[in-house]
């Protein structure tokens, strides 16, 4: 996380049709995703990332939709371009208070479980920023959450 965050990493960018990215972490989500639909829509777009370190950001954001929609649940995945390449995961589960919405891209935040919080949503975001990228979320408690990543 510190090497993340220092920006000393070093990105092995290739050009890649970021649907490709998006379809090797579906299959990497099979397991834990239960009985939960995940559909991927929209466009095909290239762009120069490091895949693997994408891989890891989009990981996480799924892991945690996944976490927090019920087993019967839906999430969507939808690619779109314009100015830049928008990548929106959408779910219908719990929803994140509003009060909690400034923070959960910090370090160990926890928005309801009380112990340690986790470092995935964080390192999410460091991981868009060195692709000069920005991540945006909204959300409606009881109505879910919607992540956007813009590239």
């Amino acid at each position: 996380m510190a090497k993340i965050e220092s920006g000393s990493v070093t990105l092995n960018r290739i050009k890649i049709n970021i649907k490709d990215v998006l379809l090797k972490v579906i299959d990497k989500v099979k397991i834990i995703k239960g009985s939960r639909e995940i559909t991927l829509d929209g466009i095909d777009a290239e762009t120069f990332i490091d895949s693997e370190y994408m891989e890891m950001a989009i990981l996480n954001i799924l892991s945690n939709s996944i976490k927090h929609t019920k087993d019967d649940g839906k999430i969507e995945i939808n690619v779109t371009k314009g100015d830049k390449i928008k990548i929106s995961i959408k779910d219908d589960g719990e929803g994140i208070d509003k009060e909690h919405l400034p923070y959960i891209f910090e370090r160990f935040y926890r928005a309801k479980e009380k112990g340690v919080g986790g470092l995935g949503l964080s390192i999410a975001r460091e991981i868009i920023k060195l692709h000069g990228g920005e991540i945006i979320v909204y959300s409606e408690l009881g109505k879910g959450t919607e992540f956007v990543i813009l590239l």
